[in-house]
Order: C-alpha cells, then structure tokens, then sequence
C-alpha cells in the first residue's frame, strides 16, 4: 500500500500522511489548521522493506486504513500540545491588535 507523506510549513518534524495523494477530505479542519499548508515530500510502500524513522508502518497503515491518514508529531509532542500552542499564539497575536 502506498502511502503520501506531506510535511507542516508551520511545524518542524510534523508529518502527514495519506492513504491518496492530495485527499485531504477525512483529515479533521481543526487538524489541518494546526498542520499549515501540507507540502508533499514523498510517497512509500508501506507493505515494502523499508522501515519508517520514527513510526511503526504497521501503526500507520492501521491508521490510513481506520481513518484514511496518520499525523505523526514531532518528537515528544501530541497532537493536543500542538493545538494548545497554536490557540496561545492565535490568543498572543489578536491581544496586540487590541
């Protein structure tokens, strides 16, 4: 199965990836506002013999078959530290237009 591997402009080391290139339907909006703009990096045969850097294949391919795409955070960060940051910034930038 191949996978489509995109990268977060907004965020270092997060990744996306998506089980048909450029489908971003069943990628969540609050998800995708945290992520930025994807930019495609490359694409993998999940069932291949290469191995991911940072993942388990088997864990993304659970998930692009459940859900239709992994998010892969950076190191030591969840998905709820990074939208926690992101509403800090949001909040920090609308306070100094007030």
């Amino acid at each position: 199965m191949l996978s489509y591997v995109y990268r977060s402009k907004k965020r270092p080391e997060t990744y996306l990836y998506l089980a048909k290139r450029d489908q971003f339907d069943s990628v969540p909006e609050a998800l995708l506002n945290v992520f930025g703009t994807p930019e495609f990096v490359f694409f993998i045969n999940l069932k291949g013999k290469k191995q991911l850097a940072r993942v388990d294949k088997e864990t993304v391919l659970a998930a692009l078959d459940s859900q239709g795409y992994f998010f892969q955070p950076p190191p030591n960060k969840t998905i709820d530290q990074l939208v926690l940051a992101s509403d800090m910034t949001l909040s920090s930038k609308e306070s100094d237009n007030d």
